[in-house]
């Protein structure tokens, strides 16, 4: 969970600090760097602890999750591979695979795309907004 997690939040930090919104925000002080800085690393640590906190529901889920997808048979052929060397090795590696560089610059470029599309999304809802009509009264 560490490992994802910070991976993840390290790819969402640099994104919205390298945004040119965030640097106009910032206006070259430092002093708003830090607080941001000290935002992000709250947040990543809550969201780890969260995580954390509720593994044992996440297990719960997806063990119901593999059981309506998986046959008996299928998840026993699972366990005997997990259960050999390459196996082991899988279940070792797997959680690191979100700090590849690799999966890390597609990480940034889809934040970066998705953030791009925020603005004019926001635009778009506040125009729909703009244009409701007021509500009639009631009884007037």
């Amino acid at each position: 969970i560490d490992g994802m997690m910070r991976g993840m939040m390290t790819n969402i930090t640099q994104m919205m600090t390298n945004s040119p919104e965030m640097t106009a925000a910032f206006g070259g002080d430092e002093r708003v760097s830090e607080i941001f800085d000290k935002f992000m690393k709250r947040q990543q640590e809550d969201s780890i602890k969260m995580l954390k906190d509720n593994f044992p529901g996440m297990m719960n889920a997806m063990t119901n999750a593999y059981a309506r997808r998986f046959t008996a048979t299928q998840l026993g052929e699972m366990r005997v591979f997990f259960e050999t060397p390459t196996g082991q090795i899988y279940v070792d590696q797997a959680a690191t695979i979100m700090n590849d560089p690799d999966v890390q610059t597609w990480q940034r470029d889809l934040i970066s795309k998705g953030f791009s599309r925020i603005p004019k999304e926001m635009e778009a809802m506040m125009a729909e907004i703009k244009a409701l009509k007021p509500k009639a009264k009631i009884g007037g």
